[in-house]
Formats: C-alpha cells, structure tokens, sequence
C-alpha cells in the first residue's frame, strides 16, 4: 500500500454484503464483500477479479435498509490474496441518481461514524 493515503473521504471499515453487476447492465452479477467504505468508493472482496478501468454497478446492503443502495464505480486497482481478490472502486459523480445515491452513502457513513465514537467512548 502507498504510504501517502491519498484519499480525499474518510474510510469506515464496515463488513457488507455486496453485489456487483457488470456494465451494460445484466451482465456478470456476482457476490462480494465490501471491507471499507467512503464517499468516494470502497475496497471490496470477491472470488474473481476485474480488470482495472472496469465500470461496475455496485449494490451495498447498508444496515437497516430493505433495498441495496446501488452506485456505478470504476475500478482502479486489484490484487490477490490467496483464492479471494481485492479490488479498490472509485464511484462516479455524473448523473443525479448517481449523486443522489452517493448523498445517502454519505449521509450512512456519517451516522456510523457517529456511532463508532459512541461505541468508543
């Protein structure tokens, strides 16, 4: 890992249930476990990689929601750690659902962040 951190949103380790489906929609859905999470993107987990620059639709199951909050993301790095791969997801900005979408991701980490400090204290 580089020892600059470079990100420009705080990063919650949150252990979530994922899936992934490929771009155009419908191709490819695939299971995943997502391992940290921002505003920004995520580092997920799953069986098999993706090619860097591979767009994504990414659906998350936030606790306490009934439907998957769903973000289109590129990724843009991978690597393996024994039979799993990991890869790191930058979401897009384009686009008022996908705006909308990373409002309440925000709005999520926000009130996690809170209650980890709570939890903490």
């Amino acid at each position: 890992m580089d020892p600059i951190d470079r990100r420009k949103h705080h990063r919650v380790e949150e252990e979530l249930q994922a899936i992934l489906v490929g771009v155009p929609r419908g191709t490819a859905m695939r299971g995943a476990k997502v391992r940290d999470l921002s505003e920004g993107g995520a580092c997920i987990e799953l069986d098999g990689p993706l090619p860097v620059g591979a767009e994504t639709y990414v659906g998350f199951f936030l606790k306490d929601e009934s439907r998957p909050l769903v973000a289109v993301a590129r990724v843009v790095w991978t690597r393996s750690e024994g039979t799993r791969h990991v890869m790191g997801v930058a979401f897009a900005t384009e686009g008022a659902s996908q705006r909308t979408a990373i409002s309440h991701l925000a709005e999520y980490l926000e009130a996690r962040r809170l209650e980890l400090v709570v939890s903490a204290s």
